[in-house]
């Protein structure tokens, strides 16, 4: 055999080699994960939590590892999930990076026993990305929600509901670096919310009517329970600090930026600083629909071009900007 030829084969073998290696490694990986979705059905079951569904089919050959799992039924910590299909994947090399979606029929719900309140989202496709540690910790999550149908109660006790062509929630956790873990010991976490074309009650606010164009919002959490130990610590230390607030709704625009923390009964409490373009208007619905009390005499507030400025404040439960009362704040206990 010439030389030449002699190096043609053995490249060919070598990539052989690697083509065989790399599909054992990735039925490998497979089982794996079989094994960990089995582990964690069986953990939920025992726990008390229901986690039913009519099949899973398994795949993804060669580039990802994949799980598509018909008539899914999850309750338990609060949550309840349902979908027609769920397709859950992530890459042979980065496990610890999972995509997911949901189609037909999903409901995705929040309802903590013993608490009035409760929010429902019915979305036509729900798309998420969830990233942890290799140690198995939450690193970061983004979940994405279209053409969204929504009903809850809130902490007051009263029905509401809205649509949304979508909306968006982001999270990029911090874990502390602490080690040993101490009671000062906390986390942090840049979170982010965003909304269009939110269709909500006619009779809120008449004058400007039920739909809300955009939300934005961008912050960061200080003061979080280490995740690490079991998030079951004192909320009491969580502070927001708010890089951007905006909306924009019925010819009123705002954009704003604040500060908020719990107080000793877990009321928000603190500022926030806005500019807003139509703020006469704004008043005029909120004072309408009884949202907006102003003692007599109070002086309206000029529109100012490029926005009024307005600093809310929060304090002892209630909402307030010079004279005007916007109103309460729920607690979080």
């Amino acid at each position: 055999m010439k030389r030449g030829n002699r190096r043609y084969l053995v490249l060919l073998l070598l990539i052989l080699g690697l083509m065989g290696g790399y599909t054992a490694y990735w039925f490998y990986a497979l089982g794996k994960a079989k094994e960990a979705f089995a582990a964690t059905v069986a953990s939920e079951r025992a726990a008390g939590n229901t986690f039913d569904y009519s099949a899973i089919e398994w795949g993804g050959f060669p580039v990802r590892i994949g799980a598509t799992i018909s008539g899914l039924k999850y309750r338990g910590r609060g949550t309840e999930i349902e979908a027609d299909t769920l397709m859950a994947e992530v890459l042979p090399w980065n496990p610890a990076h999972a995509l997911v979606r949901a189609d037909g029929n999903v409901r995705l719900a929040s309802r903590v026993p013993d608490r009035v309140e409760w929010i429902e989202f019915r979305p036509t496709t729900l798309i998420s990305s969830l990233r942890f540690t290799f140690g198995g910790l939450l690193e970061g999550a983004d979940l994405e929600m279209r053409q969204v149908r929504s009903d809850g109660t809130d902490f007051d006790g009263n029905d509401f509901s809205f649509n949304a062509a979508r909306l968006q929630f982001d999270t990029v956790y911090m874990p502390t670096a602490d080690m040993p873990l101490t009671k000062d010991s906390h986390d942090g976490a840049d979170v982010a919310f965003s909304a269009d074309q939110l269709m909500i009650s006619e009779g809120f606010a008449p004058a400007l009517g039920p739909k809300i164009s955009t939300i934005r919002m961008a912050g960061h959490l200080a003061g979080l329970p280490v995740l690490a130990g079991g998030a079951a610590g004192d909320i009491k230390a969580v502070t927001l600090a708010i890089a951007r607030l905006d909306f924009d709704w019925g010819g009123v625009s705002a954009k704003g930026t604040g500060a908020l923390a719990l107080d000793a009964a877990t009321r928000p409490e603190g500022h926030l600083d806005f500019k807003i373009i139509g703020l006469g208007k704004l008043i005029s619905a909120l004072e309408a629909n009884g949202t907006l009390q102003a003692p007599p005499g109070a002086e309206m507030l000029p529109d100012v071009p490029g926005g009024t400025p307005i600093a809310l404040q929060i304090k002892q439960g209630l909402v307030t900007f010079g004279s005007f009362t916007v109103g309460e704040v729920p607690s979080f206990d």
